[in-house]
């Protein structure tokens, strides 16, 4: 299920967490202390496609493929100690 909500906000001490949002959300914070975080978020074709996205990864990989810098304040925070990050758009 694609979520449609606005703002996240998610946090998982041990395993991994997956969001993917059918409409373009405003704010997400998503981190996990031991596991992957993956966002996945819809691509418009507007202005709305842009994040400003920060991540923080102690020990893995970072995967970002979303347009950068956001124009319109949209704002996707990730957090990996142990673990993956990847932010990107639904396929």
């Amino acid at each position: 299920m694609a979520l449609t909500s606005t703002n996240a906000t998610v946090v998982a001490e041990s395993g991994n967490v997956t969001l993917g949002f059918a409409a373009a959300p405003q704010s997400v914070s998503a981190s996990a202390n031991s596991g992957n975080v993956t966002v996945k978020v819809p691509r418009t074709g507007t202005a709305a496609d842009a994040y400003d996205v920060v991540t923080t990864v102690d020990s893995g990989t970072r995967d970002l493929s979303v347009r950068q810098p956001s124009t319109t304040g949209r704002r996707i925070t990730v957090q990996a100690e142990s673990g993956n990050v990847t932010v990107g758009y639904q396929s």
